[in-house]
């Protein structure tokens, strides 16, 4: 009992560290996508400062909550804005990798929706699901709920930036879908990103403010 109990607390615990750095390092996505990239952010954040993950996890969770995400962008605006794409470019490869898959067959016009999202909507408005009313919610249950306000923003017009289009939800089967196969997608994508020149310059000036 004590041994699941710690394994419990052990996954809350890394879950929230993946909440934190992500949204430090990432803004609003990353904090979506938090909780599938900080067995690989933590370590190699941790790598450049000499640290253990642990020891960073805290620090950053510790600082973040003393000033604020939102200053810490301001802080660090060229290096986040970098990072950002990193997570933004993680989430849009990761689903053009899953669109030819069988599954998703008959849901091609999700697929075609968050494409055009990402191709002409520079900012991505995540601001209903990153709410503090959200916050508890669990780590899928944000990433469908982003899913399904990209597919709304990816249904309005580029040129029409002030028109808010209503979500809709995801079908059940398409959900489905996506918790089975996105989460191994966002990882494998993740990794083979976050080596690249750019996001390795990017995240070695960012980590010089913890």
């Amino acid at each position: 009992m004590a041994k699941l109990q710690t394994q419990k607390l052990v996954k809350d615990v890394m879950v929230g560290a993946g909440t934190s750095l992500g949204a430090a390092f990432g803004g609003p996505l990353g904090s979506v996508l938090g909780s599938w990239t900080v067995h690989i952010l933590g370590p190699a954040v941790a790598a450049l400062l000499e640290e253990s993950t642990e020891e960073f996890a805290k620090k950053a969770a510790e600082k973040i909550g003393e000033v604020g995400a939102g200053f810490l962008s301001e802080q660090l605006k060229e290096q986040l804005l970098q990072l950002e794409e990193l997570y933004r470019d993680t989430l849009r490869r990761s689903l053009h990798a899953l669109k030819n898959n069988p599954e998703f067959r008959d849901y091609q016009e999700w697929f075609v929706n968050w494409e055009h999202c990402f191709s002409h909507h520079r900012q991505l408005d995540l601001s209903e699901v990153v709410n503090k009313a959200n916050k508890k919610q669990g780590s899928m249950t944000r990433l469908l709920r982003t899913l399904e306000v990209l597919d709304a923003q990816g249904r309005r017009p580029a040129a029409e930036m002030t028109i808010h289009l209503p979500t809709r939800e995801m079908p059940k089967d398409l959900a489905s879908a996506i918790k089975k196969n996105l989460p191994l997608a966002i990882e494998t994508t993740f990794e083979k990103l976050i080596v690249t020149t750019e996001y390795q310059v990017a995240l070695r000036q960012a980590t010089r403010s913890f």
